[in-house]
């Protein structure tokens, strides 16, 4: 229909099934689902701080790479899917502070974020449940307080769902049991699952889990973490003295850094004088280091 010359019919283009509605105008509208969050995708960033007195381990790292290389994003050509790292050794090894600083070393090549939870929150047997660490990760990633599922198999379906086509690390410390893991296993196959735990979890290992032994530190990095903490002047003052207590700790950080704590809190008493404290238990360490 032409009015005046000018064409004022309306003109429908390409396949048309059913009734057509003719308007004036045409709104775009973002509709929102219930329980996501308005915004852009939240990029969790959730690791904790790495201690200032971290002794390199650039063996270790260097080798958990060269794993990641060897075989993240080869998953899917093999049917295997997640990439999953387990750390594993005796406590006071360091296989936390050596994987948060791994994770770190390796964050570009995940820019979709780290989740991090801690499994150990106490004395003996108190840990965490899997579905209060799952419900903390689905806020993390944008779910709403009020749309969380009650139902658990609901809520491990929709953290799969939301890390399907995202690029993001997973580290979960201090583990206990395989099966703390299961529902905690992101969807996509371009993620990569990190665990530190006392011992090889056998249900992992039976999903093809990259098990990496974490040893104790060698002399060099035994002194030079009793000297980050401790500062130069003082380990230096008596180098003989602060090596044989040193020794003793058997390269396990946490025993190292307890030792030099209070040390470095005592700076008027002899390092060789400290050296009975080396019968200790770790926990007394630990109270030396926080008291006066």
């Amino acid at each position: 229909m032409k009015s005046g010359g000018v064409d004022t019919a309306n003109h429908l283009g390409g396949m048309v099934h059913g009734p057509a509605l003719q308007a004036g105008s045409v709104d775009v509208f973002n509709i929102q689902l219930p329980g996501s969050t308005a915004g852009a995708v939240r990029v969790p960033q959730q690791l904790p701080p790495v201690t200032r007195a971290f002794t390199e381990r650039q063996g270790d790292r260097e080798r958990l790479s060269l794993v990641l290389a060897e075989t993240h994003g080869a998953g899917d050509q093999r049917g295997e899917g997640l990439m999953v790292v387990g750390l594993h050794d005796a406590t006071g090894i360091g296989k936390s502070t050596l994987a948060v600083r791994w994770v770190l070393d390796i964050g570009e090549q995940f820019p979709d974020g780290v989740l991090y939870a801690r499994f150990d929150i106490g004395g003996p047997g108190q840990t965490r449940e899997s579905e209060s660490v799952l419900a903390g990760f689905l806020l993390a990633l944008g779910v709403a307080q009020h749309a969380l599922f009650a139902d658990p198999e609901h809520r491990a379906a929709l953290y799969r769902t939301l890390t399907a086509h995202r690029t993001l690390v997973v580290l979960l410390d201090d583990v206990d049991h395989g099966w703390q893991v299961t529902s905690l296993r992101p969807g996509g196959s371009a993620c990569l699952m990190v665990t530190t735990n006392r011992h090889p979890l056998g249900s992992l290992v039976e999903h093809g889990v990259r098990v990496h032994h974490v040893g104790p530190l060698d002399s060099e990095h035994r002194l030079a973490l009793f000297q980050g903490i401790t500062g130069p002047d003082r380990a230096c003052s008596d180098l003989l003295a602060a090596a044989r207590p040193v020794e003793l700790c058997h390269g396990r950080p946490l025993t190292i850094a307890a030792f030099a704590a209070a040390t470095a809190l005592r700076p008027g008493m002899p390092l060789a004088d400290l050296v009975d404290d080396l019968n200790r238990p770790l926990d007394t360490f630990d109270r030396m280091a926080t008291t006066s």
